[in-house]
């Protein structure tokens, strides 16, 4: 079996985060960003699309990807 690491960005600076997923509790104006991903192993290194978080308010936040721009 590879072994893979995973890392993940938010405004292409490295954020702590386990797991398959990524959760952002408590979304808040500081979150607000570009998030991504990238997976390495032996074979080569591979990098999710980009996604950016918009927060307009306490309730109310849009996760877009760059498909919709």
């Amino acid at each position: 079996m590879l072994r893979l690491e995973m890392s993940r960005y938010k405004d292409d600076v490295q954020i702590n985060s386990t797991g398959d997923s990524m959760i952002v509790n408590s979304v808040n104006e500081n979150d607000e960003g570009k998030y991504m991903c990238r997976v390495e192993n032996i074979a080569g290194v591979v990098k999710s699309n980009e996604a950016y978080l918009r927060v307009v308010d306490a309730y109310t936040y849009s996760f877009l990807n760059d498909t919709l721009h």
